[in-house]
C-alpha cells in the first residue's frame, strides 16, 4: 500500500493571496495619507485666510474716523499709495484707509495662492467671487472678503465686520 504524496503548492497560494491582501491594504493607506494631506492643506489656508481678515479688521478699528465716513465702504481694487504722510502733513483718514487696503492686498498676494479680497459694504456677504465680488453697496455691515485658488478650485472666507 501507497502514502498519498502530500499536497504541494498550497503554501505558495497562502502566500500569494496574502501579498495582494496586504498590497490593497497599503494602498488604501497611502490614499487615506493622501486624502489627510489634502484636507491639512486646505485647514492651513483657511486659518490663513481667517488671519488676514482679522488684520483688515483691525486695521479699520483703528481707524474709526475713517470707518464713520465711509473710506472702507467700496474698497475693491488696490489704489497706488498716496505721498507719505508725516508729523508735519499727518495722514487723512481716507489716506490711511487706502494705505491699510493697498499693504493688506499685498500680504493676501504674498501669502494665499492667487489670493484676492475686497473690503465692501454689503447686505448680502456670502455671495461673490473673485472676478466678481458681487459688493452692493448697502447694508449696516462691512465686508471682508477673501478668495484664494487651491487645488483646482477657488475658496473664499468671508468676515462680517460691524462698524
Amino acid at each position: 500500500m501507497r502514502r498519498p504524496r502530500p499536497q504541494s503548492g498550497f503554501a505558495m497560494t497562502e502566500a500569494l493571496v496574502t501579498l495582494v491582501v496586504l498590497s490593497l491594504a497599503a494602498l488604501g493607506h497611502v490614499a487615506l495619507q493622501l486624502r489627510s494631506l489634502g484636507v491639512q492643506s486646505g485647514a492651513a489656508w483657511m486659518s490663513q485666510a481667517t488671519v488676514l481678515a482679522s488684520d483688515a479688521a483691525d486695521r479699520m478699528r483703528a481707524n474709526p474716523a475713517g470707518v464713520a465716513a465711509g473710506r472702507y465702504d467700496a474698497l475693491l481694487a488696490p489704489a497706488a499709495l498716496s505721498p507719505a504722510c508725516s508729523l508735519a502733513a499727518p495722514c487723512s483718514d481716507a489716506q490711511i484707509a487706502q494705505r491699510d487696503f493697498f499693504r493688506w492686498r499685498a500680504d493676501l498676494a504674498a501669502l494665499m495662492p492667487q489670493g484676492e479680497g475686497v473690503i465692501c459694504r454689503d447686505a448680502t456677504p456670502e455671495d461673490g467671487s473673485a472676478a466678481a465680488p458681487a459688493c452692493d453697496g448697502s447694508g449696516t455691515r462691512l465686508a471682508v472678503k477673501i478668495f484664494w485658488r487651491e487645488r483646482e478650485r477657488t475658496s473664499r472666507l468671508v468676515m462680517v465686520v460691524q462698524p
